[in-house]
């Protein structure tokens, strides 16, 4: 038993040792060195791979060759730990260095090199090992945490909501999602840390969302030209109008100066005319009113449902549902104030229109999100409860206690 530890941690030894002997400027390569790193370990797997087959099928039968087996594991996972430690922490300074402004393509390459490293790590224990071990995930996620502790800093620094709900997407859907629960044998470790990175980026487009609904949604404070209902709105119908007015005009030149061409079908003598309404339809024209497109709208409404929309799809659905109702009451309130500004400054029906236009636009807008807006508010009612203690304290004859004086 002895010698078999001797020789198969002699063997990985040298071959770590050998590996960091070579040549500087091939280590120094992180292509390079990550290649060598597991071309040569793979070939050396065949030298070892039966003499721990043979402890592998005496673990069942003999406490002494399960401690050996995992004593094998420790000195194979730290040799690997010794060799890609450094690698990795250099191409992920790389990375960061190459798309330190765009997070979102950093998440994508660190995220991207994180998997095949986790993907190839696993295929070379399989070289050597049969039987699994929590150790390798351990050694794994301690590897993807260089990359965390990389990657968090710049997170706590992103303002801006559509960079954070792009970096949700991309963590939840594109690696979770599509990479890791389709392959969540090798790719156990990388979901970890994948996780608390989304559950971070989350955390961070929380508190961002709650700034943002204090200062732009409900802070805001309305241009003259946000006020000028009804004004806007008789000028954008006077437009649609024109334009109306300017495709009829267009359709009669049109329809004047077409000449009728008759065509002769060979087989009968039925006659087809380029001017029959069943051949040439005509053109579907919108029926949306100009003033009613998303940039008449009172700014609060956009921005909060934009805001709504990147939410919808990064954080969990109660946090959405809270974050949702705050957005929309910072939104009434600001309509609120909008439609008392106009109503001084035009009249009372003016400014309830506009608040009545809002409030169906945000009910019509809100419904594809499919939760519970409302806030719920408990109170308890204890006036009957008093006036019952009442009674029964003057039926009783007692003295009146002060509470109830």
């Amino acid at each position: 038993m002895y010698l078999m530890k001797t020789y198969t941690v002699n063997t990985l030894q040298n071959l770590s040792i050998q590996l960091t002997k070579r040549d500087p400027s091939v280590i120094s390569n992180t292509d390079n060195a990550f290649t060598l790193f597991y071309v040569k370990f793979r070939a050396a797997a065949p030298k070892v791979r039966s003499l721990i087959e043979q402890i592998e099928q005496r673990t069942d039968k003999s406490p002494e060759y399960q401690q050996l087996l995992s004593e094998v594991h420790q000195c194979y996972l730290d040799q690997r730990a010794f060799l890609l430690g450094p690698s990795i922490a250099s191409t992920i300074v790389d990375l960061t260095s190459q798309s330190n402004k765009d997070h979102c393509a950093l998440v994508r390459s660190g995220c991207a090199f994180l998997v095949h490293v986790c993907q190839d790590e696993h295929r070379l224990y399989n070289e050597f090992f049969t039987k699994p071990t929590t150790k390798l995930d351990e050694l794994l996620v301690k590897l993807c945490t260089l990359w965390y502790d990389v990657f968090r800093p710049l997170i706590i620094h992103v303002n801006h909501l559509e960079t954070l709900a792009e970096l949700c997407g991309i963590l939840k859907n594109e690696m979770l999602e599509d990479h890791a629960q389709n392959n969540m044998e090798q790719l156990g470790a990388f979901s970890t840390v994948a996780k608390q990175m989304l559950e971070d980026v989350q955390e961070r487009l929380m508190y961002r969302t709650h700034i943002y609904i204090q200062t732009d949604i409900l802070g805001y404070k309305p241009a003259a030209g946000d006020l000028a209902y009804p004004d806007k709105l008789e000028m954008m119908e006077q437009i649609a109008q024109s334009l109306k007015d300017e495709q009829k005009k267009l359709h009669a030149a049109a329809d004047s100066s077409l000449a009728e061409v008759q065509l002769e079908d060979p087989d009968s003598e039925n006659v087809i005319k380029s001017g029959n309404p069943d051949v040439l339809k005509s053109r579907p024209q919108s029926s949306i009113s100009p003033a009613d497109l998303h940039g008449m709208w009172y700014p609060t409404v956009r921005r909060t449902l934009v805001c709504l929309s990147k939410l919808y799809r990064c954080i969990d659905r109660m946090v959405f549902q809270g974050l949702s109702q705050e957005a929309l009451f910072a939104c009434i309130q600001s309509l609120l104030g909008a439609a008392d500004l106009i109503t001084k400054n035009k009249t009372l029906t003016d400014g309830q229109l506009f608040l009545i236009k809002h409030l169906l636009i945000l009910r019509e807008q809100i419904a594809p999100f499919h939760t519970d807006f409302a806030i719920k508010e408990v109170s308890l009612d204890l006036k009957k409860t008093r006036g019952t203690a009442w009674c029964w304290l003057v039926e009783l004859g007692g003295p009146i206690l002060p509470i109830f004086s």
